[in-house]
């Protein structure tokens, strides 16, 4: 982050000044306040910089899988919590988490690892 962001962006702050330990105060500085059009950077796309900088947000689709997502990971968490209430949480989570990733489709390459994981064990 530059001086120009942070002094652009960080008036709310205000500047403070230590003449002696004893004695300060915070001096603001109401022209300071960024204006939305005139301070407003865009790049040579048109793009906005907070986007640009934020990136694209998530579409739609995305939110859903997310959600199911997370639908499923603490269905799984409850279960494994009924059925084993002496575990930690830690633990829990762990079991939650293999239990995703087993379910999830594999792809070859998933596989292909496996397989070469399984064949240095032997050579040893």
């Amino acid at each position: 982050m530059s001086a120009y962001f942070a002094n652009l962006y960080t008036h709310n702050f205000g500047q403070r000044i230590l003449a002696t330990p004893m004695a300060s105060f915070v001096r603001r500085s109401p022209n300071r306040v960024p204006d939305k059009d005139k301070n407003d950077v865009t790049l040579e796309k048109g793009e906005n910089l907070n986007t640009a900088l934020m990136g694209n947000r998530s579409s739609q689709k995305e939110e859903v899988a997310f959600d199911t997502h997370k639908k499923r990971y603490l269905d799984i968490f409850r279960q494994l919590r009924t059925e084993n209430p002496d575990m930690t949480i830690d633990d829990l989570e762990i079991l939650a988490t293999d239990q995703i990733v087993k379910e999830a489709p594999k792809s070859r390459a998933f596989y292909r690892i496996q397989v070469k994981e399984f064949f240095d064990k032997k050579k040893r």
